[in-house]
């Protein structure tokens, strides 16, 4: 488990250390600056085979929110890096839309 920010904690799982050193770094750049709005998140990297027996990467990204909110967020790629990278950037947008939603239901 790595500590992103003070109150965010990032939990790991990953079938190989080179996979588990990727989420490590990508999570690092992904989620600088969301400590207010997570409180934990889990990223899980496993290995999966398509329909023909072609492989593929499936990066499970579930967020537990500040608000008592669950995220989850599944990607399946062929590459490593693009699973992990989809799967982190679609959590950040989700992640802005939502608090873009709050925003605009306080203020009206």
């Amino acid at each position: 488990m790595i500590r992103v920010g003070v109150m965010m904690r990032v939990q790991i799982s990953a079938n190989t250390d080179a996979a588990a050193a990727q989420v490590d770094q990508l999570s690092r750049f992904y989620l600088s600056g969301l400590e207010d709005a997570v409180g934990s998140i889990s990223v899980v990297v496993d290995d999966r085979r398509d329909a023909l027996g072609k492989p593929l990467v499936r990066c499970r990204v579930i967020g537990h929110l500040s608000q008592g909110e669950r995220l989850e967020v599944v990607e399946v790629q062929a590459d490593l890096v693009l699973a992990i990278t989809r799967a982190l950037d679609r959590t950040i947008r989700t992640l802005r839309r939502r608090d873009a939603r709050g925003h605009l239901a306080r203020s009206a």
